[in-house]
C-alpha cells in the first residue's frame, strides 16, 4: 500500500492522468512567464533540448510528459514557486524576480543559472535552499 500525496504533484510516481498531465503543463508555462524566463532557458529546466521548441507549444494543448525526470522537474520547479509563495506573500517582485537575481546563498550565481548549471541537482539544491529558509 503506498501514501496518498497531499498534492497530485508531490507525488514522484509517474501516474498522472491526462487531465492532470494537461494541467501540469499550463501551471509551469504560466510559471515561466511569470519568472520571465527564455525559452531555452524554460527547455533546459523541464530536460529538453535548447532546440526542441515544439515541446513548449505542445503544453497548451497536450499532456505534460508522464516521464518520470519530466515529473520529478516539474515538481521541483512547482516546490520551488510555492516556497516562495510562502516567503514573500503579498510581494511579486520577490516572489517572480528571486530565481534571476544573484544571491549570496549560491556564491553570487543567480539560482536559475544554478538550476541550469546543475540541471537536476541544481533544482534540487535551490529547492533544499528555500526549504531550510522556509524552516528558520
Amino acid at each position: 500500500m503506498t501514501a496518498q500525496p497531499s498534492h497530485p504533484y508531490d507525488n514522484t510516481q509517474a501516474n498522472f492522468d491526462e487531465a492532470q498531465r494537461l494541467s501540469l503543463g499550463k501551471m509551469l508555462l504560466k510559471l515561466f512567464d511569470h519568472w520571465q524566463l527564455k525559452t531555452d532557458e524554460q527547455l533546459r529546466l523541464l530536460g529538453y533540448s535548447p532546440s526542441n521548441r515544439r515541446a513548449l507549444s505542445t503544453l497548451q494543448t497536450k499532456p505534460f510528459s508522464n516521464d518520470q525526470d519530466k515529473l520529478d522537474r516539474a515538481g521541483l520547479l512547482l516546490g520551488i514557486h510555492k516556497n516562495l509563495r510562502l516567503l514573500f506573500p503579498g510581494q511579486p517582485d520577490l516572489l517572480y524576480g528571486w530565481i534571476t537575481r544573484p544571491n549570496l546563498a549560491f556564491q553570487g550565481m543567480r539560482p536559475l543559472d544554478v538550476m541550469l548549471q546543475y540541471h537536476l541537482l541544481g533544482l534540487h539544491m535551490v529547492k533544499h535552499y528555500l526549504d531550510v529558509q522556509r524552516g528558520q
